[in-house]
């Protein structure tokens, strides 16, 4: 089993590599396919995602508890791979169900046949990916198989780059790509694991004892989560629905580029989710509480990269809507920058959800999403909705669903916090008071360069000049946050002895310098 510091190391490094791939993207692919083939393609990928999560039944979480647990998990995973078969079946044949009938141009408006297909397989094959994935982190493998993936991705970012410059890129194209992309991944991650661990799913038999003990086990874990899936990943579909036929594939692409920005900076922090959920399952499997209350501080430091992420991009708006989008995503420029307060809150959302549901939890985590899920749906039709409807809206397009998504967020984020707060024995008032103190730094640095460029009256126009100065003022804002940090570590959850080691182990040269 790898190091817990060495799968830190190789998942910041796979979240750093993937991150710049998906900001790469963002600075052609949107540009190229514009506001409505974009739209589309966000539209049917996210539907079908939605769809298959809703299908899996939560059962991939019981698989990588048990997986986590467990030494020897290899029905576990016999198990929940032949699930992962049904689901696959089951989500071909309703995509060929609503083709037939022609409901699809209800379930998923002005989408054609061919691309609903390539969405369903493209959806699918990331679902096996993510379930890979699991596996390897739960066992301990996880410095390899991303390697590999890291290498693979890379890769087929180079022949998507060659596609673009020599001017074949479409909507049939990238999707093509991307489903290539999640072969190799796949490929070459299961090679991986079948050398490391003697990765080879069988089909099961449902009658076998052994079997059924363990399907009875995945099922008593997700059950109190089956209706959230339901319910929850239904009302997901239905933001994402009712702005397509309300308002277009046009306004669905600004909110796809406003969404895929913000989720820039999860990049760097949804990779460490299943890291911690297993440090917390371990933890809770030999009765340490101080193991939990360990894994649960680094809440803290992280939450620091989203923040700073988040606010930074939010000062920078007009910016990256420039060079990124171009004169046809300007519609776009409130949604981005509400939906730039999202990442603030995505690493409590991942840590408090993953905390409860490495500790069983799982009723109490599908009580405050259901809640959740059905205050926001109302908020969404309040917020989207036509005036003209016999229940009138806001009408507010897809600004409405930005602040919907950030609303519900701090919401839900909160009471999550507050039980296992509860559950760890820890004061919530600390964490709720880190969120308040550890942004303000950042915002006075931000305030500082907004007077700054007024008072020197600075514009940038192209490409280049927006590129450089997003470049320059990230790496100020940077040292400057990092100056803040190093005078003061307790204000990100750090203490001065391990954090001048670990610049120390990464920067020996400053060794001599510093002390």
């Amino acid at each position: 089993m790898d190091s817990l510091k060495k799968r830190y190391f190789i998942k910041l490094a796979k979240s750093s590599i993937d991150a710049l791939i998906n900001v790469s993207l963002l600075l052609f692919v949107p540009r190229v396919l514009g506001p409505v083939a974009y739209g589309n393609f966000n539209f049917i990928r996210n539907s079908f995602q939605s769809i298959i999560a809703l299908s899996d039944l939560n059962l991939a979480s019981a698989h990588i508890n048990h997986a986590a647990r467990k030494d020897n998990s290899h029905l576990a995973t016999n198990v929940y791979f032949s699930y992962t078969l049904l689901v696959g079946l089951a989500i071909l044949l309703f995509v060929s169900f609503t083709i037939v009938t022609g409901l699809n141009r209800y379930v998923f408006p002005g989408q054609s046949a061919g691309y609903l297909f390539m969405g369903t397989l493209l959806a699918y094959l990331m679902y096996l990916f993510t379930a890979l994935m699991g596996l390897s982190d739960s066992k301990g493998t996880t410095y390899g198989f991303e390697l590999r993936s890291i290498v693979v991705s890379v890769v087929l970012f180079v022949v998507l780059l060659s596609l673009f410059l020599a001017g074949v890129l479409s909507l049939t194209t990238f999707f093509v790509q991307r489903i290539v992309l999640y072969i190799f991944l796949l490929g070459f991650g299961g090679w991986y694991l079948h050398k490391k661990m003697h990765f080879r799913p069988q089909l099961i038999n449902p009658k076998q004892h052994e079997a059924r003990i363990i399907i009875r086990e995945f099922f008593a874990f997700s059950n109190p989560l089956i209706v959230l899936s339901v319910l929850g990943i239904a009302f997901g579909l239905f933001d994402r629905w009712f702005l397509q036929i309300i308002y277009g594939s046009a306004s669905q692409g600004f909110f796809s580029l406003a969404f895929s920005l913000s989720a820039i900076a999860g990049l760097f922090l949804t990779p460490m989710t299943p890291l911690l959920m297993q440090s917390v399952a371990k933890a809770d499997e030999s009765g340490d509480l101080h193991g939990i209350r360990s894994a649960f501080e680094k809440v803290k430091f992280l939450y620091l990269i989203g923040a700073f992420l988040s606010i930074f991009f939010m000062f920078h708006t007009g910016e990256i809507i420039a060079l990124i989008g171009g004169d046809d995503y300007n519609g776009a420029r409130l949604t981005v920058l509400i939906m730039f307060l999202y990442p603030i809150h995505v690493v409590y959302g991942q840590f408090c959800g993953g905390v409860l549901i490495a500790l069983r939890k799982t009723s109490l985590y599908r009580n405050i999403a259901l809640v959740s899920s059905v205050v926001g749906v109302i908020i969404t039709y309040i917020l989207l909705a036509p005036r003209s409807f016999l229940i009138p809206g806001v009408e507010l397009n897809s600004i409405g669903l930005a602040l919907k998504l950030v609303l519900i967020q701090f919401f839900s984020v909160t009471i999550q916090l507050y039980f296992v707060c509860r559950i760890v024995k820890e004061k919530i008032s600390c964490y709720l008071l880190s969120q308040l103190i550890i942004p303000l730094p950042i915002l006075l640095v931000g305030v500082a360069e907004w007077l700054f460029r007024e008072q020197a009256a600075l514009s940038f126009q192209g490409a280049l000049e927006n590129g450089l100065s997003l470049a320059v003022s990230m790496t100020i804002w940077a040292l400057v946050i990092g100056g803040v940090i190093w005078r003061f570590p307790g204000l990100a959850g750090l203490d001065k002895p391990g954090l001048q080691n670990t610049v120390y182990h990464l920067f020996p040269a400053l060794r001599s310098k510093l002390q």
